[in-house]
């Protein structure tokens, strides 16, 4: 083989290499490249009587060869004079990403989807679908409510737990058995997750058990009813506890002379 020969196959070689080098990584970002999702909201009942129930349906779909099927998707709420949504339950899709949940809103809500996403899947959000619920003409006027929270921190049995409390109040009354959702967040970025619902002891308070993997905000919300206007509670902030242990060790004395008493008989 000539030289002239030997060096046009070192440079075809030299040329492979580079252009292998270079398509490496514009493969790798292409793999990691997130499928758009998109996703579908249907109020089944669009007005309801007080006390009835309604059923929202959507579909969560994934482009490409992914399926929505398992995925965890939640479904949040805004009555009637309610400043914001609040995630209200987390739905499971099934069947190529069907979604559905009953609801009894109290009074008019809007409801819509959100999927926070996943490693392979952008995150997404539905459009709105309300239900009505219907009123009777001679209705008071609606009771303006306001919601506190605040955390005690309770030793319990050499541990201890976080407790977030709250207190509902309608003007100088503390109403009984209405529901609070609990929702947090981990950053100011991230959506709320809802974490729980309690009904207000006759006092309006109630109150959740926390044990956060990481430092973690919580909010309370009250949804409203027919008589009482929505309202949520301002942040709390609650630390990761870090666990702690207790140990004894043995401990000696010395240059003490310890006395044992003889039995006598």
């Amino acid at each position: 083989m000539t030289t002239s020969l030997l060096r046009r196959v070192a440079e075809g070689v030299a040329l492979a290499t580079v252009v292998g080098l270079v398509a490496a990584p514009a493969f790798q970002a292409q793999a990691a490249v997130k499928a758009p999702t998109s996703l579908s909201i249907r109020a089944v009942h669009h007005a309801v009587a007080p006390g009835d129930s309604a059923t929202i349906t959507g579909h969560l779909a994934v482009a490409g060869h992914l399926t929505g099927t398992g995925r965890i998707v939640t479904l949040e709420s805004k009555p009637r004079g309610a400043d914001e949504f609040v995630p209200v339950a987390e739905v499971t899709a099934v069947g190529k990403g069907r979604l559905s949940t009953q609801v009894t809103p109290e009074i008019t809500t809007r409801y819509r989807w959100r999927y926070d996403g996943a490693e392979d899947a952008r995150p997404s959000a539905s459009g709105i679908a309300s239900v009505r619920v219907k009123r009777h003409p001679h209705d008071p006027r609606r009771v303006p409510t306001s919601l506190s929270i605040r955390t005690v921190y309770r030793p319990v049995k050499g541990s201890a737990v976080d407790i977030v409390r709250g207190m509902l109040r309608a003007k100088r009354i503390a109403p009984r058995h209405r529901l609070v959702l609990l929702v947090s967040r981990s950053s100011a970025t991230d959506p709320w997750s809802l974490e729980g619902s309690r009904r207000t002891h006759r006092n309006g308070v109630v109150r959740f058990r926390v044990d956060p993997t990481q430092d973690t905000t919580y909010r309370l919300a009250f949804l409203g009813t027919r008589l009482l206007a929505p309202s949520t509670s301002g942040l709390v902030r609650v630390p990761v506890r870090p666990e702690a242990t207790t140990a004894a060790t043995p401990t000696s004395v010395t240059g003490v002379k310890v006395l044992v008493p003889t039995p006598t008989a």
